[in-house]
């Protein structure tokens, strides 16, 4: 289940990021994927222990024209390259839209893949961007051999509203 949180207090870098790449509310005809996008990517390294690590950015290739809402996210990541690490990692994404910043966690850590259906009171455009994050262990400092998610994937489907 999504849960709301605020980015800026949550990952203040991430939060900078996506303020300073705002998409125009204003619709603009750079793209149209049809009510579905995907999109893959290499995934966080822990290199430091009981800290949150981010994997790359995952959004819509083009900007999708028009009011959108997203009703349904599915994700899929390899649990396999975290090894003897395992049993203590934590797994999340997050999910911000790129006009209204609004930002929601989903913590993955037990379901390598899934889907949710995402409420229409969360709203969220088909212009959303998706971060998966890792941590390890609960001591903060270096980790030897550290844990990986070598890739994740991520597809929005979405309803056009105009």
């Amino acid at each position: 289940m999504l849960s709301a949180c605020d980015l800026a207090l949550l990952d203040p870098a991430l939060h900078d990021h996506y303020v300073q790449h705002r998409l125009s509310p204003d619709p603009q005809l750079s793209g149209h994927g049809g009510g579905v996008w995907e999109r893959s990517g290499p995934g966080p390294i822990a290199f430091i222990g009981n800290t949150w690590t981010n994997g790359v950015t995952l959004a819509p290739e083009f900007k999708v024209a028009g009011t959108t809402r997203l009703v349904a996210l599915s994700y899929a990541w390899d649990p396999a390259r975290l090894d003897a690490w395992a049993p203590q990692c934590q797994v999340r994404l997050i999910v911000t839209d790129a006009v209204n910043l609004k930002s929601y966690l989903l913590d993955v850590t037990s379901a390598p893949s899934g889907a949710v259906i995402v409420p229409a009171e969360a709203d969220l455009s088909a212009n959303c961007s998706v971060v998966f994050q890792l941590k390890a262990g609960s001591r903060t400092g270096p980790l030897k051999k550290p844990p990986y998610i070598e890739n994740y994937a991520v597809t929005g489907r979405y309803r056009l509203l105009d």
